[in-house]
């Protein structure tokens, strides 16, 4: 379901961390916002999780929290500087009138740059939500029914259908009356009476692909909660250059007692959850790629109203 790119380019060396905005550095790394913003907002959408009951204010009051914060967010402005963009979002805009600078118009890109007084703010904002949302999300997904019954049992009744309707059409009257309601549609008349043969047809084209197709149970972490933490590592990696497990773990604690909430057991091994998550990745590609078809799942998101 998640994409682990900060969309960062151009391959130039990292500056190190200094605690400091990192001066006479040639900031060639861009950085965008984008698919954090819309990932966090889909995965509340997909849950139809409520309003929020803390922010990063609680947050910050957990041990080391509020240095995790800076941390994150220095090293993120370290590495891109000035190159950091956002197309317009709600989220954001709730800072102030003047978060954005200037457009920005590429072939790949067009966003609008974050003004540099507001970027240490745009950075918490992700944070915030972000570590909202993950307190808030189930231990695991719902259970998916792979089972082929249900089309199979829809094969049967189309089957079914069609055998009746072709016993119908073979009625004088009922004829009678098909060919005097499309007297002047005769297209319409022929495809009312290739009904039965086209449920046939359906029901032989269900049955033969459940016969010769299985469905490859999706590898991905079955917890949304630790898929989404992921995510954010990844994320993080992304932009400041290295991995992040020590911050963004204490982050993870920090959002779960601010919510009231038991600390998952999962919260201090995230560098062992993403190597377990890479080799679930693997595995999966391996499986699409046997030679019998395949068809792999992806949930889909519901419509919901709850977004930032």
């Amino acid at each position: 379901m998640f994409s682990r790119s900060a969309v960062a380019t151009k391959n130039q060396k990292q500056a190190k961390h200094t605690g400091k905005h990192a001066r006479g550095v040639d900031h060639t790394h861009r950085l965008a916002l984008d698919d954090f913003l819309v990932t966090t907002r889909e995965m509340r959408r997909y849950f139809q999780l409520p309003p929020p009951q803390f922010g990063l204010k609680e947050m910050k009051l957990y041990p080391h929290a509020r240095e995790a914060v800076k941390m994150l967010i220095q090293s993120t402005i370290d590495r891109h500087g000035m190159e950091i963009s956002s197309k317009p979002h709600p989220l954001l805009s709730e800072i102030s009138k003047d978060i954005y600078l200037d457009p920005i118009v590429r072939n790949a890109y067009s966003g609008w740059r974050i003004s540099p007084k507001r970027i240490s703010q745009s950075l918490e904002k992700l944070l915030e939500a972000s570590f909202q949302t993950l307190s808030q999300l189930p231990k695991r997904y719902p259970k998916q029914d792979y089972s082929p019954t249900k089309p199979m049992q829809l094969a049967s009744h189309l089957r079914t259908l069609g055998e009746e309707a072709g016993v119908l059409f073979q009625r004088g009257d009922v004829l009678d009356r098909i060919r005097k309601f499309f007297a002047d549609n005769s297209e319409d008349r022929a495809r009312l009476l290739r009904i039965p043969e086209e449920m046939r047809w359906a029901a032989d084209a269900l049955n033969a692909t459940i016969a010769n197709t299985r469905v490859v149970k999706s590898q991905i972490n079955a917890s949304p909660q630790i898929r989404f933490a992921l995510y954010i590592a990844g994320w993080f990696k992304a932009s400041t250059g290295r991995e992040q497990y020590e911050p963004l773990q204490t982050l993870v604690t920090a959002a779960f007692v601010a919510a009231g909430k038991e600390t998952p057991k999962w919260a201090g091994r995230l560098a062992i959850e993403m190597h377990l998550e890479r080799r679930r990745r693997r595995r999966h590609a391996a499986l699409i790629r046997i030679p019998k078809a395949t068809t792999p799942l992806t949930p889909l998101l519901p419509p919901t109203h709850n977004t930032y």
